[in-house]
């Protein structure tokens, strides 16, 4: 970016302030307007009004700006909202629950037929040989599955972390925008209120100091 660019980006950024100077000396002009009826100070007055009037609108419109970027609506939603969540009285409900309750049970598992040995020792041995294996298939599926689990679950954390992170820094991005990009308009507005308070309460002064 060239020097010439970056003078006028500048220039640019302080439009507001160039354009509150303006509007301050362009009570210079109040004792060349002739109304039958106004002196200098009457049109000084009205000006004052005017300007009051003009930073009030631009307030009211970088309110609805900020609304609109964070809320989706404008004052008259933000407005109609609040008036929505006005407490209502709650009436109590009587729940009665009629009838027979019933409830089943589905246990999940291997169903397997096993016929326990009664005396001789070699079908004993094998019998428990047979118990440990199926635990130690069952123990190692089980495993397995909280594996999978623990997996998947690290897996939507990690996702969740990571859309979490994406919104707060985009919130962060927001606020920093809107705080940048209404600044300028939110002292404008404050400005010019405060020089229409002065021109409009003692217009007689101003009169006195320019003339």
């Amino acid at each position: 970016m060239s020097y010439l660019n970056r003078v006028l980006k500048w220039i640019w950024e302080g439009k507001y302030l160039y354009i509150l100077i303006i509007l301050l000396l362009l009570v210079l002009l109040a004792d060349n307007i002739c109304i039958d009826g106004l002196g200098t100070a009457d049109n000084i007055r009205i000006y004052g009004l005017l300007l009051q009037l003009t930073g009030a609108m631009i307030i009211v419109y970088s309110l609805k700006e900020k609304l609109i970027l964070f809320k989706g609506h404008g004052l008259g939603t933000f407005l109609l909202n609040y008036f929505k969540t006005f407490p209502k009285t709650e009436k109590k409900r009587i729940l009665e629950t009629k009838g027979n309750i019933k409830g089943s049970s589905i246990v999940s598992g291997n169903a397997r037929v096993l016929k326990r040995p009664i005396e001789d020792l070699k079908d004993i041995i094998r019998y428990f040989d047979e118990e440990i294996q199926f635990l130690h298939k069952q123990l190692m599926k089980t495993k397995a599955e909280l594996k999978n689990d623990i997996t998947t679950v690290k897996t939507n954390l990690d996702e969740v972390r990571k859309r979490l992170g994406k919104q707060i820094e985009d919130t962060q991005q927001l606020i920093s925008d809107s705080t940048i990009s209404n600044v300028w308009v939110d002292l404008f507005g404050i400005s010019i209120i405060f020089i229409g308070l002065i021109y409009g309460t003692i217009p007689d002064l101003v009169e006195k100091i320019i003339w």
